[in-house]
């Protein structure tokens, strides 16, 4: 079964896949008001990591990607060139391990985290924070992307990961990896070999 998503969201994948990782406690929870000092305590440690000019990059990308997933359910925000959209790019999420998924639109302190802990994955070229709104089973998520500059090179490594779609962010529009069959050729193959693709006669 393929989760069902809004236009505007990252991109998908099968809602069976075991590879995706639900997040610590704060996943699949209904999310808490934001609070500017539990965010800094809670991030304190990740935070005497980064580089002190970093830090307001850091605030720039949690803002326009909260902001661009409440508009859109869904956003795709590069740390350096800030929100992706309208970018001649495609995104696909590569790293399921670091997928984290929640019962509501993730906070600021979520999206925070989430990008300190994924911090040295982002920081490498065509990186970006994405995140995504699954309609069918009401969970929000946060994903780390990589951006490719064709169509096809995106489709091939996304149909390597098992990934169901790409997006396309200049388009705004998700592309899925494995393109229907139009119906008249499915007719037409079936009338020839019969049903279950076994030839007629047997």
């Amino acid at each position: 079964m393929t989760r069902t998503f809004r236009v505007g969201t990252t991109l998908s994948r099968s809602a069976s896949d075991p590879s995706i990782t639900r997040g610590a406690s704060s996943s699949c929870r209904a999310s808490k008001p934001d609070n500017t000092r539990t965010l800094l305590a809670r991030s304190q440690p990740y935070r005497a990591a980064v580089p002190p000019g970093l830090l307001r990059q850091l605030d720039r990308t949690v803002e326009a990607l909260r902001t661009s997933h409440k508009a859109t359910d869904g956003a795709t925000v590069d740390l350096v060139r800030g929100n992706l959209i309208g970018f001649p790019l495609f995104s696909v999420a590569s790293f399921p391990k670091q997928t984290v998924e929640f019962a509501d639109i993730p906070t600021a302190a979520n999206v925070y985290d989430f990008i300190i802990k994924n911090l040295k994955i982002l920081l490498r070229q065509n990186r970006a924070v994405g995140s995504w709104f699954d309609t069918r089973q009401s969970i929000h998520a946060l994903d780390v992307v990589v951006c490719y500059g064709q169509r096809d090179q995106a489709l091939k490594v996304a149909a390597r990961l098992g990934q169901d779609f790409i997006y396309d962010l200049s388009a705004r529009a998700v592309i899925p990896v494995k393109e229907p069959i139009p119906i008249a050729v499915a007719t037409s193959s079936l009338s020839r070999e019969g049903a279950f693709g076994l030839s007629e006669g047997h």
